[in-house]
């Protein structure tokens, strides 16, 4: 008889010990909705209302509609642009390359370095991954990096001008 009261005591507290178990994780997946940014603005926000890749293993919000329908003219836009993008870098950065290895000491050889610049300033589709957007925002993102690409350009023209 002591046995199976044992048993059933056992029993009891294997119950409540899984129950505990299962209310914390229910706690721990409440917990995990965190605040990140959202994908274009780069506001931090909780709202996963708005998702651009539902069901990822990293899912990329966004804080409102507005934001959603500007990521998805961004995503449309950056499918569309990114093979002409890379192609007219890669060339660039051939030309680049030939003229460098030639040693030639002219103003043209910076004129590759200028077209760069103003290919990434036209078309800023530099990121592969949308994450790497997320900590400015797609937005700020794409002035930074229209910054960046003038500034280079700036560098490549003034030494074409003062060769």
């Amino acid at each position: 008889m002591k046995s199976e009261a044992k048993r059933r005591a056992e029993s009891r507290e294997a119950a409540k010990a899984q129950e505990a178990r299962k209310q914390k994780e229910k706690e721990r997946a409440a917990r995990t909705i965190q605040e990140e940014p959202c994908l274009y603005c780069g506001k931090p926000t909780l709202c996963r209302q708005y998702i651009i890749n539902q069901g990822a293993e990293h899912e990329l919000p966004c804080c409102s509609a507005e934001c959603l329908d500007k990521t998805r003219q961004f995503v449309e836009y950056d499918s569309h642009g990114r093979t002409p993008f890379y192609m007219v870098l890669l060339t660039l950065v051939v030309a680049n390359l030939v003229l460098l290895s030639l040693q030639t000491a002219t103003r043209w050889t910076y004129l590759p370095l200028l077209g760069m610049g103003i290919a990434a300033c036209v078309c800023p589709l530099v990121f592969t991954r949308y994450e790497r957007y997320q900590k400015f925002g797609i937005y700020k993102t794409k002035i930074i990096i229209r910054v960046a690409a003038a500034v280079i350009s700036a560098f490549a023209l003034l030494q074409i001008i003062c060769y």
